[in-house]
């Protein structure tokens, strides 16, 4: 168990929730319009119980109208944990414990020994190509500009984040074939276009960026635009980095990460990106629906 887990237990264990860490679990961090809870349950997703984010002190408000909760369930007969929501580095408060941290630590506790994780959220398109209501299977991630709070001191040093993204990496022997298969299929069932290979860029928020911030991320070669995934992704390494070092047996976390873009322009706000994300919900829960049924 690495050092995040061990953070995530001592939290639940403070609230007596502690037995709920015993279960290995498949988890999923759901954003803005991947979790609405009457397409979760149409899709077959099977509620056993909820704690919320402040039930265990890591809500740092209403997270742009997340419900920030963990629904622990079943679905297509796999035990699972998802994330109703997230902390963003725009939550993060100067001078105290990082909240994203801590947040992760929950939900990788919630996990159990689980090695699983599929992460979604809504993000802006940017790129020419990338339009409104695709779904993208993100392989590139740009964050090195952005302070990261969520790692600290040593802790923080050479940890990567983009290889869990990698489907192809022949120096790295990294090969994950059924990724691409799985995303492919997924987005064919929900009948949703698909926009592969996206690379993505991590901003604080909240917010996607004005026109002028938006062209130069364009002449980056940038497709997408959002306000998560590299801190989920660096935490996930993390724990990783101790799995290896510990040399307890304990397999790598694979990951799984999915976005919707939700606007295409250059002057996106809130009620659009949450109203385009909600017409989408059902498709969205059909994309899930069969990403957790497989194997990849």
């Amino acid at each position: 168990m690495g050092r995040l887990r061990k953070i995530g237990l001592e939290l639940l264990r403070a609230k007596g929730l502690e037995d709920q860490t015993r279960t290995n679990r498949l988890g999923l961090i759901l954003g803005t319009g991947w979790s609405d809870p009457a397409v979760l349950s149409h899709e077959g997703f099977i509620l056993e119980r909820e704690i919320t984010f402040s039930d265990v002190g890591v809500d740092a408000g209403a997270g742009a109208g997340h419900p920030n909760r963990f629904l622990l369930g079943t679905w297509h007969g796999r035990k699972v944990v998802i994330s109703q929501g997230r902390n963003h580095l725009y939550q993060e408060r100067p001078g105290e414990e990082s909240l994203i941290r801590k947040w992760m630590s929950v939900f990788l506790a919630l996990m159990g020994q689980g090695t699983r994780v599929i992460i979604t959220s809504s993000v802006g398109g940017v790129a020419a190509a990338a339009k409104t209501d695709m779904v993208v299977q993100p392989i590139g991630i740009v964050s090195a500009h952005l302070p990261m709070p969520y790692l600290y001191g040593n802790d923080g040093e050479f940890v990567m984040s983009e290889h869990l993204l990698w489907i192809e990496h022949r120096s790295s022997g990294i090969h994950r074939p059924l990724v691409a298969s799985v995303f492919d299929e997924a987005a064919k069932r929900a009948k949703l276009p698909r926009f592969i290979n996206g690379k993505h860029l991590l901003i604080p928020g909240p917010g996607f960026g004005g026109a002028t911030e938006r062209r130069l991320w364009a002449s980056w070669e940038c497709d997408t635009v959002g306000m998560s995934l590299d801190p989920e992704l660096r935490l996930i390494a993390l724990e990783n980095m101790d799995n290896a070092a510990a040399e307890n047996g304990q397999s790598d976390i694979q990951v799984f990460a999915s976005f919707i873009i939700t606007d295409d322009h250059d002057l996106p706000c809130h009620a659009e990106i949450t109203a385009s994300a909600k017409a989408r919900a059902p498709q969205l829960g059909k994309f899930l629906s069969h990403v957790v049924a497989s194997d990849w």
